[in-house]
């Protein structure tokens, strides 16, 4: 750049930065919070292919997750056991016990029925077969319920649920069962990237071979958000695969569920949608299933992958030292930046936060040089971060450098402590001299004036 068109560029960045200050915020309080009520005590809604999340709603307050517990039931049985199909379990009589009395989903297995884990994961996780949690989870804790539990509890903690503590296999409450929206989502996301785990939760219906004690049988996935049948499509959201759903009168209506449509992948957690009306009646309706739909038709239509910085386009400038024809060089971005927002926000609506060296660089300096980063903040949050690099080469200038060199060494702290010790010492020897003058004169006058001296 040259020196004489450098004031101009000066006053054009500063004013293309103060235009950026005073462009309005986007709105990200606004954008991002759904305009439509929601019946879900904990929400957590995430756009996996960004981990961006794009609402939440008590995220880390500890819930009863019901029967979303068997989500992790299935992680400690797929990474636990080597061939599903090759793996039995039979169940026993006590393993019923428990819920004797109780209205609870069930496959109807029955008492010395054996199973392979692989069925008994589709009991659980589609018709969510409390009693094929606790058969499945008697043979892979070696024979002992109580060690699957702990291994649950291992197996969350090592995922980052940190706030999530299970008792039993099968979700039924208990103070001491509990989860997050942001655990379950984290549980759900780790469950979804095992092998073959998808493809059990995104099954609508599977049927169950004959068994020793039972013929064929046919297990209906509960997640009504998958259904097309008359009685059962009210609830029908063809984007939803997956992945369960969990109910009880203290928990509520919960389910966790993904989502894609265009080429965008969501993950989408709803607990605790009211089980009672006000009126003490249980509600008509499963609040948690209206709530995962309109979040997700709101999410699609609302929200887009944008540019919003490009490779290449010139940023800012920056003061460049030791060049004879150039005393500013361009920045550009090291790379392209999109981010998941809101439809009707723009690259300007983005805030650029540059961060350079105060002093400027020196040359030489070489095309794609990292010299400083820039954030990207919208409405207050950073949602990005890029390196600043040379937009050119730039050579040094010799003559430039060697003055630089006399300047540094001239003003450097060692010099100023040589010169003043050289000026010192120089003064001191004047001073010295000086009285040491004085001294031979005054010798001279006094023998000259003492009676008897020779004279010379």
């Amino acid at each position: 750049m040259k020196k004489t068109g450098s004031i101009a560029r000066r006053l054009t960045a500063a004013l293309t930065v103060l235009i950026l200050l005073l462009a309005p915020a986007a709105r990200a309080s606004a954008e991002y919070t759904p305009s439509f009520n929601l019946t879900s005590e904990g929400v957590y809604l995430v756009n996996t292919d960004s981990d961006t999340v794009i609402y939440s709603k008590n995220a880390n307050e500890r819930m009863a997750p019901a029967s979303l517990t068997k989500v992790m039931t299935a992680i400690v049985i797929l990474e636990n056991v080597g061939d599903l199909d090759a793996t039995t379990a039979t169940a026993e009589q006590w393993m019923f016990d428990e819920f004797y009395g109780l209205n609870i989903s069930n496959a109807g297995i029955v008492t010395g029925e054996t199973l392979t884990m692989r069925q008994l994961l589709y009991c659980m996780l589609l018709q969510s077969a409390n009693e094929a949690a606790v058969v499945a989870a008697y043979e892979v804790g070696s024979q002992s319920v109580d060690h699957f539990v702990d291994m649950m509890n291992e197996t969350a903690q090592r995922i980052g649920a940190k706030d999530t503590h299970f008792v039993n296999p099968h979700g039924l409450d208990d103070p001491d069962h509990y989860t997050t929206p942001h655990d379950m989502y984290l549980i759900a996301r780790y469950a979804s990237e095992l092998p073959g785990f998808m493809n059990i939760v995104s099954t609508t219906v599977y049927y169950l071979e004959e068994t020793n004690k039972v013929g064929v049988r046919t297990l209906v996935n509960t997640n009504r958000l998958m259904s097309t049948s008359l009685s059962e499509g009210y609830y029908y959201y063809a984007p939803v695969r997956g992945i369960k759903t969990g109910t009880t009168p203290d928990a509520g209506y919960c389910v966790v569920t993904t989502a894609s449509q265009n080429g965008m992948n969501y993950l989408c957690v709803c607990i605790g949608s009211p089980y009672y009306d006000e009126n003490g009646q249980v509600n008509q309706y499963n609040g948690a299933f209206l709530d995962t739909r309109e979040l997700y038709q709101w999410v699609f239509s609302t929200f887009s992958v944008k540019e919003l910085l490009s490779k290449g386009d010139p940023v800012d400038e920056i003061k460049l030292k030791l060049a004879w024809e150039k005393d500013y060089l361009l920045l550009v971005p090291e790379r392209s930046f999109s981010a998941l927002v809101p439809n009707d926000i723009s690259a300007d609506s983005v805030q650029r936060v540059v961060k350079l060296p105060e002093d400027g660089i020196s040359a030489p300096v070489e095309k794609g040089q990292v010299i400083g980063t820039m954030k990207l903040i919208l409405a207050g949050e950073q949602i990005g971060e890029v390196n600043l690099v040379a937009s050119e080469s730039v050579e040094r200038s010799q003559w430039l450098f060697l003055l630089d060199e006399l300047k540094t060494f001239f003003t450097s702290a060692p010099f100023w402590l040589c010169f003043g010790a050289f000026m010192l010492a120089l003064i001191s020897y004047i001073a010295y001299m000086i009285i040491r003058n004085k001294k031979v004169l005054g010798d001279v006058k006094y023998r000259r004036k003492k009676p008897g001296l020779p004279r010379r």
